[in-house]
């Protein structure tokens, strides 16, 4: 009996970490360069993690080449006040000015580029990396992050 039940309750935990593992996939994205040449590229798709459980912030992307294309969804976003998205070695980043002191490459998030902002990996060393937006370029705070693996 007591067999069964340990048998049952490993079956469980096996299906739930296969589960959560699902979770991060990876698939194929198709799209067409500039001299109209198809080129395909990996592209990890994960969910955001937001910072704060009571906003509306979320980031999701896309690699093409040497660029990510992150789409900024956010409430309330002061445009003068310089919010940016960029790219941060994994961490706990807890105000803007952590966040900023070790960004690789980041974009300000205007009128006229929100909600889909474009950050230059060129140089960009392969790894696990957070893509993750600040409310401002002064002293702000950290609204959201999704983690992202550059190959």
């Amino acid at each position: 009996m007591k067999r069964k039940i340990l048998l049952i309750v490993f079956l469980l935990i096996a299906v739930c970490l296969i589960l959560t593992g699902c979770q991060n996939k990876v698939v194929e994205e198709k799209t067409t360069s500039g001299n109209g040449a198809n080129t395909s590229s990996n592209v990890t798709n994960t969910k955001s993690n937001v910072t704060k459980s009571d906003s509306s912030e979320s980031l999701s992307y896309s690699i093409n080449g040497k660029e990510i294309k992150v789409k900024v969804e956010a409430n309330n976003l002061d445009y003068d006040k310089l919010p940016w998205v960029g790219l941060v070695p994994v961490g706990n980043y807890k105000d803007e000015e952590a966040a900023d002191e070790v960004d690789v490459t980041y974009t300000y998030v205007t009128k006229e580029n929100y909600p889909n902002v474009i950050l230059d990996i060129d140089g960009v060393e392969p790894g696990n990396w957070l893509i993750i937006l600040c409310d401002t370029d002064d002293e702000g705070k950290v609204l959201a992050t999704s983690p992202i693996t550059i190959k």
